[in-house]
C-alpha cells in the first residue's frame, strides 16, 4: 500500500472489518482527503476519485480480503485508479 498522510494513521487503525463503517462520515471524509493528496488539492477531481473507488468497492465487495480494515481495502482500490 502506498504511504498515507500522517492524520489518516489514527483513523486508519480505528475501522475494522465491519460493513457498517461504509457510511461512516469519518471514512468518506478521510478518503476525500486521501483523494485530495493524490489529486493536488482539487476537490471536484478527489470526488470524482473517491466515487469512482466506491462504485468498485461496491462491484468487488465479495472478494476483499477479511484481513485489512475497510479503510486500507478501499484507499487500495483508490490507488489502482490513480494510472
Amino acid at each position: 500500500m502506498s504511504e498515507h498522510p500522517k492524520h489518516l494513521h489514527k483513523f486508519q487503525q480505528s475501522t475494522d472489518r465491519d460493513w457498517s463503517r461504509a457510511t461512516d462520515p469519518r471514512l468518506i471524509a478521510a478518503l476525500r482527503l486521501l483523494a485530495r493528496s493524490y489529486r493536488g488539492q482539487s476537490v471536484e477531481a478527489a470526488d470524482d476519485l473517491v466515487a469512482l473507488t466506491l462504485e468498485t468497492a461496491i462491484t468487488e465487495a465479495d472478494s476483499r480480503p477479511r484481513d485489512i480494515t475497510l479503510f486500507e481495502w478501499l484507499s487500495g482500490i483508490m490507488a489502482r485508479h490513480l494510472n
